[in-house]
């Protein structure tokens, strides 16, 4: 018994050692902040230019020709004196006039030698109106955006852009390593890699992406150009697509569709009765076509190494032939023998 005791003893006078000494080795330390705040009185559609990293933005729309910048730096040190001396490795300037307002941020490269010593956040918070013109690139963070009706185009790593409305017909944006979330994109273009985008309505779109989930619930015009992509499209009027090892489906097709698809998947779940074309060329792709049952067209099909399947008490067939493992056929469905 009296060796267990002494045992018990030593190892609550070595758990207590270690413990002083961890507290020694990583004494607690405080957070401190540093704001930094400009107002600018600025003129229709003037132009904000945000060039950040490390950095979280929001941006919120107001009724006033202003543009406010809020810039927060907050770091844990043991005291003001090693504080300070964060501070200074971290560059915050806001700049401008009644045209333009420029934000940045940067941290010096020698910031995060010591990985134990290298907490910082770096907040900024934006009041603004409507009708600015958007310039950002921002690394390492994410941006939070309302409403915008000027231009706007955005270069985004290893973060997230979210905006609402985005009613400019000259939209450009690009994001690396994180997602685009809008609400409404009007027209221009959008290049996702490995990420995704998100919309609920958008008019036109020039969609480049690869190794990303893409949805988008309406699009008016789309042309898109996919690799190792999973895309979903609740409704389409007219679409050009390029895909490869790619997964595909659309919800609805209302009027026009032309696809090139290699290595991948195509669903198509609904083709309004008065749609104008589909064009699809497809290799080593399982494609699915669905038709209202009002629907009248005409169709021709080439297959190399693989099968047709159409539903065969509704389809009229006007020529066949099978040659070894090739096989082309033409047809219609409904009342479209004119068109045959």
């Amino acid at each position: 018994m009296k060796t267990t005791i002494l045992k018990t003893s030593r190892l609550f006078l070595l758990l207590a050692l270690l413990f002083s000494y961890q507290a020694e080795a990583n004494p607690t330390k405080e957070d401190f902040s540093k704001p930094y705040e400009k107002s600018f009185t600025v003129t229709d559609n003037a132009k904000l230019s945000i060039n950040t990293e490390f950095t979280n933005i929001k941006a919120v729309n107001w009724n006033k020709n202003e543009i406010s910048v809020e810039v927060t730096v907050s770091v844990d040190a043991k005291d003001k004196n090693k504080a300070q001396d964060k501070f200074e490795r971290v560059m915050v300037d806001i700049s401008g006039n009644s045209n333009e307002v420029n934000v940045e941020t940067s941290i010096s490269s020698n910031f995060f030698g010591n990985s134990n010593n290298n907490q910082i956040e770096i907040e900024v918070l934006i009041y603004y109106p409507e009708n600015i013109q958007l310039n950002i690139e921002n690394e390492f963070g994410s941006c939070i955006f309302g409403n915008i009706s000027g231009s706007v185009k955005a270069d985004i790593s290893y973060g997230d852009f979210r905006a609402q409305n985005l009613s400019h017909s000259d939209l450009d944006l690009e994001v690396e390593f994180g997602k685009i979330e809008l609400e409404r994109f009007q027209s221009g273009k959008v290049n996702v890699s490995y990420g995704g985008f998100t919309a609920n309505a958008v008019s036109a779109i020039h969609l480049s992406s690869q190794f990303s989930n893409n949805r988008i619930e309406y699009v008016n015009h789309l042309e898109l150009k996919s690799a190792y992509d999973e895309l979903l499209f609740g409704e389409i009027d007219i679409a050009f697509m390029n895909t490869e090892f790619t997964s595909l489906r659309i919800d609805q097709l209302n009027k026009h569709l032309q696809l090139h698809t290699s290595y991948g998947s195509f669903n198509l779940r609904d083709i309004a009765p008065k749609f104008e074309l589909i064009d699809i060329e497809s290799e080593f792709t399982g494609v699915s076509l669905y038709f209202n049952k009002e629907v009248s067209f005409a169709f021709e099909a080439e297959i190399d190494m693989g099968d047709f399947k159409y539903p065969k008490e509704l389809t009229h067939i006007t020529f066949f032939e099978k040659d070894m493992m090739d096989l082309s056929l033409k047809g219609y469905i409904g009342n479209a023998k004119d068109q045959a």
